[in-house]
């Protein structure tokens, strides 16, 4: 019998997931008209998708595989899945892009280059005052980097920084020696260092102990000239707390993939980002929650969901589970 599995990856093509498929999968494309339910009477093994509704995965007859193709999942109702019996399983195969595009922001607020080429667009190609021109920018080299969250991507993070010539120090939950870091801390602890980094980087899953792990305490804490970078969820940063350390420059800048407005909430039918004008701050550098999508994280996905369906149809040990019944 055909195994079958409901996908619903939209940037991920259905040849693209079969070119590194291994073993016999019927391959259902989903539906938009099934979001809150699917009236099938196939016994339909794994869903592959982001997020979907309980309706959804409790009209699916046979379900016993969720494979998510995001790294977070704190969305998820754990408790659900248990009850369901279904195995949760998430990806880091977009480690790798979400590291890279992180490590960009660091550096262009590092160098001031958003700044610097909106000075030369409003001059038109004209010469800035000398003045304007000389603005002091900073080095890489010998500084020290705090990454809250040693896994996959703060790990890839590291590694870049690494050859850098920065001294890298991590924040995980437990106490214990990381390929590329110089030193770890427990959630416990990083207040200790939190004062003596040049760079922070977010890359910690969100929960309820990581949820405002900085607040208006720990930014009173952090060097005037440090940069934040959170390639993570945003509300590990409180909102209020990191925009007014921005705007009073009590931190040199920061690097958000992030918003802070989940569910989405509209305004005149759009979508909103974040409560606080972020966007009015020239130390602030935004990107639409997009870190995560390049070429290669498309190629690495479709890869790795197919060896997970493979790990499922051979019974083979699944990696990445992170709910099981």
């Amino acid at each position: 019998m055909t195994r079958k599995v409901i996908f619903n990856v939209p940037w991920i093509s259905i040849p693209l997931l079969k070119k590194y498929l291994k073993t016999d999968w019927e391959i259902i494309p989903f539906n938009p008209q099934w979001k809150n339910g699917i009236d099938l009477d196939d016994e339909i093994i794994a869903y592959v998708g982001f997020k979907p509704s309980k309706d959804l995965l409790k009209s699916i007859k046979g379900l016993k595989y969720h494979i998510t193709q995001s790294a977070g999942y704190e969305w998820a109702d754990e408790e659900f899945y248990r009850k369901q019996g279904i195995i949760l399983i998430n990806s880091h195969a977009n480690a790798v892009s979400v590291a890279e595009h992180a490590i960009a922001l660091f550096f262009a607020l590092m160098k001031d280059i958003v700044n610097s080429d909106r000075l030369v667009r409003e001059r038109k190609g004209i010469w800035l005052p000398l003045k304007e021109n000389m603005v002091m920018t900073w080095g890489a080299r010998n500084k020290k980097a705090l990454i809250f969250g040693t896994g996959a991507i703060g790990k890839e993070i590291a590694k870049r920084l690494k050859a850098f010539e920065m001294k890298i120090i991590g924040i995980k939950r437990k106490k214990q020696h990381v390929e590329y870091f110089d030193e770890i801390y427990t959630l416990n602890e990083f207040k200790k260092v939190l004062g003596t980094v040049d760079a922070i980087f977010i890359a910690i899953p969100l929960s309820n102990e990581t949820k405002n792990l900085l607040k208006k305490e720990e930014m009173e804490l952090i060097k005037e000239t440090a940069f934040i970078i959170n390639v993570a969820r945003a509300q590990i940063i409180d909102e209020e707390a990191l925009y007014n350390a921005l705007k009073e420059r009590l931190i040199g800048g920061a690097g958000l993939d992030v918003h802070y407005v989940l569910p989405w909430e509209t305004t005149n039918g759009d979508k909103i980002m974040y409560h606080f004008p972020f966007h009015e701050l020239n130390n602030v550098i935004l990107t639409p929650y997009r870190a995560w999508y390049s070429d290669d994280t498309v190629i690495s996905t479709a890869k790795d969901i197919a060896y997970k369906l493979d790990c499922i149809a051979t019974g083979k040990e699944i990696p990445d589970v992170v709910i099981h019944p």
